[in-house]
């Protein structure tokens, strides 16, 4: 769990997101969060953030909160590159693309 991402601007503890002077309040508990880069792809100036089993998004510029999805279980991290979100849960990783707003699974193995 990331509990402040340096050189970000932002950080969180339990339901609360801190970002430059504002805090937000979020209903539970947050899992992990990552901020859409602007010119990297889909998604810039966002913030995305990850409960157990919800991903909303958070717009810095309109300042208003939407979910995307809320069907991830037990959903433990959350990366983003260009339009895809990983989203890692127990032995899997999920590819949601922020353009089609699709989802793809990749099964992960143990390497013996």
């Amino acid at each position: 769990m990331n509990e402040f991402l340096e050189g970000v601007g932002f950080s969180f503890k339990g339901s609360k997101l801190f970002y430059e002077d504002k805090t937000l309040e979020c209903e539970n508990e947050i899992i992990d969060v990552c901020l859409g880069k602007y010119g990297d792809g889909c998604g810039g100036g966002r913030i995305f953030i990850l409960f157990a089993s919800c991903l909303k998004v958070y717009d810095l510029e309109s300042q208003n909160f939407m979910e995307l999805r809320t069907d991830f279980k037990n959903a433990k991290s959350i990366h983003k590159k260009a339009c895809d979100l990983f989203i890692s849960v127990k032995g899997e990783d999920i590819i949601f693309n922020l353009s089609t707003m699709e989802q793809r699974t990749v099964e992960l193995k143990e390497i013996s």
